[in-house]
């Protein structure tokens, strides 16, 4: 939110070279945290966690829709289950765990986001620090 323009283009470029390089996780919250100084520790790996996230869904929904071009596949919403599962995504599991077209699984995914407290505008990412995913039934 206190990033600015430039700033936030220059993360989005350092994460996607994360991405691609395998970089760690201590090296992008340094690079992070020189771009805004007055980030604590915690929210710059909070940032990190979210954007991964959200990389990581958008790349898989790409990916996705290659394979199934007529949306004919089942997805379900899988992550964690412990002290730090959200009730959001405990709910976006529940109404997905037999397989919903990935059309469906991202209007869960708003719903619940919204009904969480969140304004559902990122498509993968219906909560900050989310480390949930969607896989194909089989």
């Amino acid at each position: 939110e206190d990033l600015t323009k430039v700033q936030s283009e220059e993360l989005k470029d350092y994460l996607l070279k994360y991405f691609t390089k395998k970089m760690s996780r201590a090296d992008i919250i340094k690079r992070l945290k020189r771009i805004q100084p007055k980030l604590t520790d915690e929210q710059a790996d909070s940032v990190v966690q979210t954007e991964t996230q959200a990389l990581q869904n958008k790349s898989r929904e790409i990916i996705f829709q290659d394979l199934d071009p007529q949306d004919k596949f089942k997805y379900k919403w899988l992550g964690p289950q412990d002290y730090r599962t959200t009730e959001i995504c405990q709910k976006i599991k529940s109404k997905t765990i037999k397989g919903v077209s990935l059309e469906e699984l991202r209007k869960v995914v708003k719903e619940e986001s919204i009904a969480g407290g969140f304004d559902g505008s990122r498509e993968w990412t219906p909560h900050v620090n989310c480390r949930h995913t969607f896989v194909k039934v089989i």
